[in-house]
């Protein structure tokens, strides 16, 4: 569920580990991240079925927190979820490629890239995608969203596509 809330928010992962029921209210997460900053994350459809799901079938149930301590549900999780996701990845064998063609292992916070480079596939504005990570500038932002050759030909494409609608 953790890595679900992170690809369909953009959360880090303290802000999930930390997550409240009462954070998430009227088909919105409202979180603080870094620096303070506030934000209000409507929820994915896919969430909206999920969530619900994920907290009728807990193992430990908690009015407070998503992710409980078992020992002790009216804590949150402290477990190293680094730990736990580092193995899972590597079982699997998910691995980042970097430019130089060298793997390295896939961080939790990798999660957040993926979410942000989703987003503007998808269509969404890079200023939307901003306010929805807590970013303080755009620039933060594009470190986020990552750009490939692909992505420029679908612009293109686009762009061709949209040539014919519109007068040049």
């Amino acid at each position: 569920m953790a890595i679900m809330i992170a690809l369909d928010t953009g959360l880090r992962l303290e802000g999930i580990i930390g997550l409240e029921w009462g954070h998430i209210r009227d088909g919105v997460v409202r979180r603080v991240v870094k620096r303070k900053k506030e934000v209000e994350i409507p929820l994915t459809d896919r969430l909206k079925v999920e969530l619900p799901a994920y907290q009728a079938a807990m193992e430990v149930p908690s009015l407070n927190w998503v992710f409980p301590s078992p020992e002790d549900p009216s804590k949150h999780r402290h477990q190293n979820f680094h730990e736990t996701f580092q193995a899972a990845c590597s079982r699997a064998g998910i691995f980042v490629t970097k430019a130089d063609g060298t793997k390295k292992n896939f961080r939790f916070h990798d999660l957040l890239h993926t979410f942000a480079t989703k987003a503007l596939r998808r269509g969404i504005n890079v200023k939307a995608v901003q306010l929805l990570l807590g970013h303080s500038s755009l620039t933060m932002t594009q470190k986020y969203a990552h750009v490939d050759l692909n992505d420029l030909k679908a612009a293109m494409k686009l762009f061709d596509e949209r040539r014919e609608t519109t007068e040049d």
